[in-house]
């Protein structure tokens, strides 16, 4: 079983070592928080961009923090964590980069003898760390990328990050910047969660969901996090379809949300997939080879289905995918 990759940074002062419980700060997300309660009362995280690129068999991250130095010159040791979930996986990162003010930055591996627990589920192996000076009035930024691989939900996937209290800087996170990139149409987004963020405000294009958040003071456990599958969410749990008895879009209506999560391609398997639900003939390849790979167990082509046998809900989820493609075309 491949671990849930979920990741996050943390910075300390210099005056604390990496070894042993009291070393590390149980933050995530560039914050800072030593054990003691202390608080940086002067180096402020302006700005947070966190990039996901999402492949077949693993995900690559990109963060990119921007800090600002209202106090005097202070240099922190910076590092970010290797972690895994209690169960017995030893997946290590694919690589692991990192730079500061756009240069690259070296950084030493510290392997840990004994696992440090940050909570009751979460298990520090090892820290990746820098040295980094934030020199006054200036901005500075740091900058990771590393590649993981998917962990497991459910019967999903999952791909998150941690990114925790950014409050224990000074003042508040001032801008959170999530951009989830798709590059398969094999691997669908049937969630985001983002704490409370909503999406209706989500910048959309075919492969991308640029999502925008200021003035953050997350929780500690606050966290990104994306639920994956290789068929959309009406399908995860209702892999044969009997549209005669149970079948979601009968039952539901789809928010326009969740269709902000699909790629371009992807919205047209879903629409096609009512007709799909029906014994439609398709004409069309890729649809063919789609319901092939992923519906093969329920479908049966036998006819031309029209809107007619549809119900209101169906319906009207034809409507709101149609809108959706249409939206994208602009």
């Amino acid at each position: 079983m491949r671990r849930k990759a979920c990741i996050f940074i943390f910075a300390i002062t210099t005056l604390f070592t990496i070894n042993a419980n009291d070393a590390y700060t149980k933050v995530s997300g560039g914050s800072i928080l030593p054990v003691s309660g202390t608080k940086n009362e002067n180096v402020k995280m302006e700005k947070e961009e966190i990039s996901f690129t999402l492949y077949e068999d693993h995900y690559d991250i990109n963060v990119k923090f921007y800090f600002k130095n209202y106090g005097p010159t202070e240099t922190l040791n910076v590092g970010f964590p290797q972690w895994k979930n209690r169960q017995p996986t030893s997946d290590d990162f694919r690589y692991f980069k990192s730079k500061v003010n756009n240069e690259e930055a070296d950084f030493i591996v510290k392997e840990l003898d004994k696992p440090e627990y940050l909570n009751d589920y979460i298990l520090i192996t090892k820290w990746y760390i820098r040295t980094i000076t934030f020199k006054t009035d200036e901005l500075t930024t740091t900058e990771v990328e590393y590649s993981a691989p998917y962990g497991v939900h459910g019967i999903s996937q999952s791909a998150d990050y941690l990114f925790g209290t950014g409050a224990t800087w000074k003042d508040c996170i001032g801008e959170i910047v999530l951009k989830v990139t798709n590059t398969t149409d094999d691997i669908w987004i049937n969630n985001i969660r983002f704490d409370e963020t909503k999406l209706e405000n989500a910048i959309r294009d075919d492969r991308t969901i640029i999502i925008r958040k200021n003035n953050i003071i997350p929780k500690i456990e606050s966290e990104i996090f994306l639920e994956l599958n290789t068929v959309p969410d009406c399908l995860v749990s209702l892999r044969k379809i009997n549209p005669e008895k149970k079948w979601y879009f009968r039952e539901h209506v789809i928010s326009e949300t969740q269709l902000k999560y699909y790629s371009t391609a992807q919205l047209s398997y879903l629409r096609n997939l009512m007709f799909a639900a029906y014994g439609h003939i398709f004409k069309i390849e890729d649809i063919n080879l789609w319901l092939k790979k992923y519906c093969s167990d329920w479908y049966q082509p036998k006819e031309i289905v029209t809107e007619k046998k549809f119900n209101e809900n169906e319906k009207e989820n034809l409507v709101l995918i149609q809108q959706e493609e249409a939206r994208r075309i602009k």
